[in-house]
Order: C-alpha cells, then sequence, then structure tokens
C-alpha cells in the first residue's frame, strides 16, 4: 500500500491549525495528470471507510452492502447516537459489523483502508479529502465539492499530486440517458440554445426558532464544528438543518439545486459564466439565513441560464425512486427539479437521476424521448472501476469538474447576504 502517517491526538484547535495549514498548503505542489493504481489485487476487497452516517450515509452503506468487493471496516460519526441504522444495514448485508469511530483520521491512520467515502456536512468535504489522498486512499464524496473556490481547487491538486481517484457524488453523470441527451444536442437537432432554465421547486418545512443548548451527549461539537466558527450549539443548526445557514452550507441551490445546475452546464457544455446575478427573499419567520426563494442568471457567451428555486410549492414534487426506474415520464410541469432547454427547432424537458428526457417540436409533440434509470448504482461501480487496478475507464464525475462548477453556485450566497 503507498504509505499513510500515523496520526496524534490533538484537540480541535491544534487539528484544525495543523491539518489545515499543512494539507491545504501540500496540495499546491507539482501535479500528476494521470492518477496511478492501488497496491491491492484484483481478486481482493476493497476496503471501505465512511464518515457521516445519518441520510446519505445509510444510502450510501446500502449500495455497498450490495458489492461482493466491498469490506467496510469503519463507519465514523461525531455523533455517537446514529450508528444504529446504518450499522444494521452494514451487519446484515456483509455478515460483518464495522467498528462506530468519532474520528475519521482513525481511518486514514490503517493503512489496509483503500477508500474514504464521505458523505459528512459540506463544511467537512474538502479537508478530509485532502488528507485521504496524502494517505494514500482513494475518495468518493458528496457534492458540493467543498465551502469555496480556493478549497476546491486544492482538492484537486491534492488528487493529481497524490494519484488518488476522488470522484463526486453528482449522480446523473453516470446515466446513458444523460450521455444520449448531451449527443442529441451537439448534434443540431434541437437547434441553437441560446436559453436554459433550472427549477429547484418543492415543500420544505419551516425549521422555526429554536433556543441554544446543552450539547447532547455522545456528540463532539467541536469535531463537527471544524473550521467553522465556534458558537453554542444550536439543535436548528445541526442535524440537516445545518443546510440552511451559511457558516455549513449555502441553502437550498447548494443542497439540491446543485444537481441540475451541474446537469445544465454539462448538457449545453458550458464551464464559467461571463457574469452572474443573483435575488432572493426569506418568506420562512425562522432561523434560517439563506433564501427559500431564489433567482440567479447567469450569463454565458450566447446563452441566458436561469436558476429558480422556491421551497413554498406543494404543487412541484421531486420524483419517487420507483418513478425514476420505471417507464413513465414525469409530469413536467409539476416536476420539482427540471431543466428545460430551449432551442431554435425544439424544447428538450431533462430531469436528473433517472427521469429522463424529451424533447417536444414546434408543433408541441414529442419528437424524441430517451428514459433512465436510477444512475447511483452505476456511479458507484463507475468509482470503483476508476479505482480496481488494471482497469481504465472514463471517470464520470472527477473532482475537477465539480469544482468548475463551485462558482457558478457558489459566489451567490455572499452575493445575496450584501443585497446585490
Amino acid at each position: 500500500m503507498r504509505q499513510s502517517k500515523t496520526v496524534e491526538p490533538m484537540d480541535r484547535r491544534q487539528f484544525l491549525t495543523k491539518t489545515g495549514r499543512t494539507a491545504l498548503g501540500i496540495a499546491a505542489g507539482a501535479t500528476v495528470l494521470r492518477p496511478g493504481t492501488r497496491a491491492v489485487a484484483a481478486n481482493e476487497k476493497f476496503v471501505v471507510g465512511l464518515m457521516g452516517v445519518r441520510g446519505r450515509g445509510v444510502e450510501l452503506v446500502q449500495q455497498l452492502v450490495k458489492r461482493r468487493d466491498v469490506e467496510i471496516a469503519y463507519l465514523c460519526d461525531v455523533d455517537s447516537n446514529v450508528f444504529g441504522e446504518s450499522s444494521k444495514v452494514a451487519s446484515e448485508g456483509l455478515g460483518k459489523t464495522p467498528k462506530n469511530i468519532g474520528d475519521f483520521r482513525k481511518i486514514l491512520d490503517d493503512k489496509s483502508v483503500d477508500v474514504l467515502f464521505n458523505a459528512t456536512p459540506d463544511h467537512w468535504h474538502a479537508l478530509p479529502t485532502i488528507l485521504a489522498c496524502q494517505a494514500g486512499k482513494d475518495v468518493y464524496v458528496e457534492k458540493p465539492a467543498s465551502s469555496c473556490i480556493w478549497e476546491g481547487r486544492k482538492m484537486v491538486e491534492a488528487s493529481r499530486k497524490y494519484r488518488s481517484i476522488v470522484q463526486m457524488g453528482d449522480q446523473t453523470r453516470s446515466a446513458p440517458y444523460a450521455q444520449a441527451g448531451i449527443e442529441y444536442i451537439r448534434s443540431g437537432k434541437l437547434g441553437d440554445v441560446h436559453l436554459v432554465r433550472v427549477l429547484n421547486m418543492k415543500l420544505r418545512p419551516s425549521i422555526g426558532h429554536k433556543p441554544d443548548g446543552p450539547v447532547p451527549a455522545g456528540v463532539d461539537y467541536d469535531m463537527w464544528l471544524g473550521q467553522a466558527p465556534a458558537r453554542p450549539f444550536n439543535p436548528n443548526r445541526f442535524h440537516y438543518a445545518w443546510h440552511w445557514f451559511w457558516d455549513y452550507s449555502g441553502g437550498d441551490i447548494i443542497n439540491d439545486g446543485i444537481h441540475q445546475i451541474d446537469l445544465a452546464r454539462w448538457v449545453v457544455g458550458q464551464d464559467y459564466p461571463d457574469s452572474a446575478v443573483c435575488t432572493g427573499m426569506k418568506t420562512f419567520d425562522d432561523d434560517q439565513e439563506t433564501p427559500d426563494t431564489q433567482s440567479v442568471q447567469y450569463a454565458f457567451k450566447n446563452l441566458t441560464m436561469v436558476f429558480e428555486c422556491a421551497l413554498w410549492t406543494p404543487y412541484e414534487k421531486k420524483t419517487t425512486d420507483a418513478e425514476r426506474n420505471g417507464d413513465v415520464f414525469p409530469a413536467w410541469m409539476f416536476n420539482s427539479t427540471r431543466v428545460e432547454v430551449y432551442g431554435t427547432k425544439g424544447l428538450m424537458m431533462f430531469g436528473r437521476q433517472g427521469d429522463g428526457w424529451q424533447v417536444y417540436g414546434a408543433d408541441g409533440k414529442v419528437a424524441a424521448e430517451n428514459k433512465g434509470k436510477d444512475p447511483v448504482p452505476a456511479h458507484i461501480d463507475n468509482f470503483f472501476a476508476c479505482v480496481n487496478p488494471g482497469s481504465n475507464p472514463t471517470p464520470t464525475s472527477r473532482v475537477v469538474t465539480s469544482v468548475q462548477c463551485s462558482p457558478i453556485w457558489g459566489t451567490f450566497p455572499t452575493g445575496w447576504e450584501d443585497g446585490e
């Protein structure tokens, strides 16, 4: 195996000072364009450690236990109260209960571990990814890539320098129907594309108002905060509700909308906008800081992209897993996460995560269509195919691609805060 360094215990301030400066600084060294192969034989199992075991973490464990080439050695979370479901799924699926730990550095220190899966809150995506690359691990990290553009670039540099595979959790990039949609647009059949609308509409309850309180038993709150500003514990800034606070994330444009923004940018072949304008507001009377109503207009060369978000629309609904894997297209008007691609010859309604796409011609009739399936299993397959020694597949979602998307969403929370 590639050599990893022994990690000594340290408190939060020491940890942030030492690892933050070292990891993010050293990542800026010389780069290697092609990741190397692991020192694990093809007939052996990939040893995995997963950090962040609630919500998305459980879903990743559910995917991993389906694989005969994976052993989950560690489940890691700063809240010792939340291991139950992930541990149960892992033990029942693999016949072995992983070690439950509270410090992800133990995963990095174990030379038998090949892969780190990261399903933590957004502000904990960059640093563990960089440290894992330094420790000789490959990394699957959920979207978004990072809390800021600079962090994301350091993730790319670390991946290249330490020759690690780093894959992002923007799963639609592994969907064959998405590839087919891109080919349709680039063939010219849709005509010239000058407008793209990206929708993120749904109903989300208000989080209300809650006072600060004591840290729950079993929670390492200092570790949970990480590099975020120190502040008293508040349940409205903890499990899942952290999405709505600037210290840890940036609202639903980053939580969910990033999937559609990445898809839209990909299908029309655009990288960075020339300019952007963001407006938003809060309609909820609660503690959240991020907008529940938001519009962003991106100006690309010969193309305008508009993102629209509202979290108070009960008639707009996300597609269920059963519907994603079925044969029926969504009712596009009420599909909460659709992308509308406007061409001079037709309109393409494009859905994420298996929704497929349909093209409507000038007569209002369907001119072409391609229904998909849930791409999550294929995305995990692609990651392990890239990690597997001796194989040379094309990665469908490298960290560099997601970092390219970061400026498209990452600059606008600040603009909205400033009233721009």
